[in-house]
């Protein structure tokens, strides 16, 4: 049903509301849609009322995850661990392709160089280093902090997220320690 809208007139007491009667059924029509078998309450949450086949989802998840849209009415299991990025990857050679909202920790121990993604304002990666070995991160075209160059990642315990701000910045780099 289609939510009711109680008429109230144009002015107060001028006769071209709703009357009285009508007014009120409206009212419980809304309410007992509102308070039917299709409404969520905080009790049926409590209850597990709602569960994996209501919010058409596969599966209960683990836990840690959260539930995710896919952008098509459906819904899947992600890890909430990193603070919403996706998955973690310890590697100890070049990352490729490089994946947004994912966590890198690199534990090379000879030197490397990674080639960043052209990509799209907003793409982020979390990155920490644990290896012995320098890792540059090629810019690809792209600005890194505003300059024109690559960046030399030699302090071998630095931990940062690595966002594409794009325009005069480019890459730049938020909470490195």
């Amino acid at each position: 049903m289609a939510k009711q809208t109680v008429e109230i007139g144009t002015t107060a007491n001028d006769g071209t509301g709703d009357q009285l009667r009508t007014a009120f059924n409206k009212l419980n029509q809304n309410f007992g849609e509102v308070y039917g078998t299709n409404f969520v309450t905080e009790l049926m949450l409590n209850d597990d009322i709602v569960g994996a086949a209501e919010l058409k989802v596969t599966g209960n998840g683990t836990s840690g995850q959260f539930l995710s849209s896919d952008g098509d009415g459906t819904m899947t299991w992600a890890d909430a661990a990193s603070g919403g990025n996706t998955a973690s990857y310890v590697t100890t050679s070049a990352i490729s392709p490089w994946i947004d909202k994912n966590v890198y920790v690199f534990t090379n121990t000879s030197d490397l160089t990674h080639t960043l993604p052209t990509t799209a304002v907003g793409v982020s990666f979390k990155m920490s280093l644990r290896g012995t070995g320098t890792n540059t991160l090629s810019r690809n075209g792209n600005l890194i902090m505003g300059l024109a160059e690559n960046l030399v990642l030699d302090d071998l315990t630095a931990s940062f997220e690595f966002f594409f701000a794009g325009g005069t910045q480019g890459w730049v780099i938020i909470g490195a320690n």
